[in-house]
């Protein structure tokens, strides 16, 4: 019995002498991070190991085999990485810049090698490295007065809780609170219509693609319009035009005079020809597509004489009535002058 455990003593320390019981240990500040493509990712792990031992050198490998290499040393990513191992603090720290997604085909471990070459330690589980590029998605059709979210999307949870920030055409979205992965538009204005990017705080040089955002509203801004002054003489000619801005395009334009229960015209343009007092009064129109009506303010027109008909008979009436003549144009000039209303 005591011969027992005399040797299982010894195999004991033979073992520890051997470190395979022993106080090897290595520790990740994160085993798992997710980062952002074209940014930097910093690794570090500190580590124990048995005090009969000397440490000679610790590095970091992105692969495990029997002979890994430093990685800071790779000429592939020589100018990308930069490392910083300290044996006599038993620490050893990694910065990759430039992430590319590549990057993310590896586990990342520390290697501790030592004065007895059977003495050599790799820290697992290591760390995942995962790589993600940023996605704004949401729908691209959107209805004026809806309730809309975009959001900043990512293959995996970035590490460290970061920020979002947020840019509408090139330029950052005012008036709406920001800083999370979601844009809340809420409701829908016409003016929210445009490309939308997302991007980490810290990190607006590597903004997500854009999406690009329509608001389809129905007529507004409606306007009636003349190509003529709003005096139009008797018997000529005077065209009016609808303006409406809409989304989709307006699909029916009408017009109505004032007072009047059916429309008096269609189209975008209503032209009166050869006009007539009864023509004169107040005209508005009507722009409609599948979303709703707008509708224009009332222009008036005013019918007035012919000015040179006018001369003509004022000629010829004081011809015919000599001095006297005066008065009967008086007369004559108040009963036709008075624009019609």
């Amino acid at each position: 019995m005591m011969m027992r455990k005399s040797l299982l003593r010894l195999i004991v320390i033979e073992l520890v002498m051997k470190g395979v019981v022993c106080n090897w240990s290595v520790t990740y500040t994160s085993n798992i991070i997710c980062a952002l493509e074209g940014s930097s990712m910093n690794l570090s792990c500190s580590y124990t190991y048995p005090s009969h031992l000397k440490i000679q050198d610790a590095f970091w490998i992105n692969e495990d085999c029997d002979s890994p290499t430093d990685f800071s040393k790779d000429p592939n990513y020589s100018q990308r990485v930069w490392a910083n191992c300290q044996t006599k603090s038993s620490t050893c720290h990694l910065h990759l810049k430039n992430l590319i997604k590549v990057d993310a085909h590896h586990l990342y471990y520390c290697r501790i090698t030592t004065d007895n070459e059977r003495e050599k330690w790799v820290g697992k589980p290591g760390v995942k490295l995962s790589v993600t590029d940023l996605k704004v998605t949401g729908p691209e059709n959107l209805t004026e007065g809806a309730h809309v979210t975009l959001s900043c999307t990512t293959t995996c949870s970035l590490s460290g809780d970061p920020s979002f920030v947020w840019e509408k055409n090139g330029r950052a979205v005012e008036g709406i609170p920001q800083g999370g992965r979601e844009l809340h538009l809420s409701p829908v204005r016409a003016e929210d219509q445009g490309s939308y990017s997302c991007a980490v705080g810290g990190h607006k040089g590597l903004p997500s693609p854009p999406l690009s955002v329509s608001v389809m509203y129905s007529p507004k801004n409606t306007s009636a319009l003349t190509n003529r002054s709003s005096s139009i003489i008797k018997g000529s000619s005077v065209t009016l035009t609808c303006s409406s801005d809409a989304n989709p395009p307006v699909e029916n334009y009408t017009w109505f005079k004032m007072d009047e229960s059916t429309p008096v015209g269609s189209g975008q343009q209503y032209s009166i020809t050869n006009i007539s007092s009864e023509d004169g009064g107040q005209y508005y129109c009507e722009a409609k597509n599948r979303l709703g009506i707008g509708t224009s303010a009332a222009m008036t027109i005013r019918i007035e004489e012919d000015m040179s008909i006018m001369m003509y008979s004022v000629i010829g009436v004081s011809t015919i009535c000599g001095f006297a003549g005066l008065f009967c144009v008086g007369f004559w000039m108040r009963a036709h002058c008075t624009p019609k209303k």
